[in-house]
């Protein structure tokens, strides 16, 4: 399980001072990072939305296609793409090529992206791996 903090150390005026902050994680993501840790293979690529890009490399040993704003080149451009693919206005083929062709392994369905719904349970390259509620996993088949 994962700590439900992390603690920081800094110095200030020459002396060591100790100071923590916690940083809670409601207990359903800290499953959601606990499976991604556990079952995924090292560097695996997550496709997830913008909120949850930013926790999965702290919490899991797992990549993630859209990152931070200001450490990807095209990070507005991967917006767009993540945005196509959860509104599913891409076509079922071109959808495939999305991931493949980014290495993406697995997809999450949470906090910031829509449910993992019929409309994508009839993907055949789409398969669900976890779900927790309205969180899902889902693990793209090549």
């Amino acid at each position: 399980m994962l700590p439900p903090y992390l603690a920081t150390c800094y110095m200030v005026n020459t002396e060591q001072y100790e100071s923590y902050f916690n940083f809670y994680i409601p207990e359903y993501l800290a499953h959601l990072f606990a499976y991604l840790d556990k079952y995924t293979t090292k560097q695996s690529v997550i496709l997830a939305g913008t909120t949850l890009s930013m926790m999965i490399p702290v919490f899991t040993h797992d990549n993630v296609f859209m990152g931070q704003e200001n450490s990807v080149a095209d990070y507005n451009s991967r917006v767009m793409m993540a945005i196509n693919f959860y509104n599913q206005i891409m076509s079922p083929d071109t959808m495939k090529t999305f991931l493949v062709s980014h290495r993406i392994s697995y997809v999450m369905f949470s906090i910031d992206a829509p449910a993992y719904t019929s409309g994508f349970t009839a993907y055949p390259f789409l398969k669900e791996v976890y779900h927790n509620g309205s969180n899902s996993i889902v693990q793209v088949i090549p």
